[in-house]
């Protein structure tokens, strides 16, 4: 899952040519923005709302009860909650919040079997605001003395 900043290429370039130290503080507002996305997909994942039917498994022995389409995952194992990750990718300009299990893109894009049942995409919307205000803030500080 993507999310893009509209002219954020444009200013990527631009940054680029600033010494690294001075972008620490952009660094640190795209890492805490990762984190805050990848904590809202986790709170998702772990305490929404479930209204799908209610399957019997065997192995442990338990009753699970599903999410309906459209609804974030309903954890089970607890695996893809544990999978949610953030990180900074090298150079410090881009950030990402991720689940690296196999079926997490089946369940936030849908399969033609099953109906999507979208996590990121909805943590990312919720975080957005507050996260790109954060974000220019940090531009404004670093760029204010260029």
């Amino acid at each position: 899952m993507t999310s893009r900043i509209r002219g954020g290429d444009e200013l990527r370039k631009k940054l680029q040519n600033i010494p690294k130290k001075l972008l620490k503080p952009i660094t640190n507002a795209l890492d805490i923005a990762a984190l805050q996305a990848a904590t809202e997909a986790k709170r998702l994942v772990a305490k929404g709302p479930k209204s799908g039917i209610l399957y019997q498994k065997y192995v442990p022995r338990r009753v699970h009860r599903a999410s309906a389409p459209g609804q974030p995952p309903a954890t089970d194992t607890g695996r893809l909650v544990a999978s949610i990750r953030h990180r900074v990718q090298e150079g410090g300009l881009v950030a990402e919040a991720f689940s690296d299990v196999a079926y997490a893109p089946h369940l936030e894009f849908g399969t033609r079997t099953m109906r999507k049942r979208p996590f990121l995409k909805p943590a990312f919307v919720k975080t957005r605001k507050r996260n790109l205000k954060n974000i220019a803030n940090a531009v404004a500080r670093v760029t204010k003395g260029l």
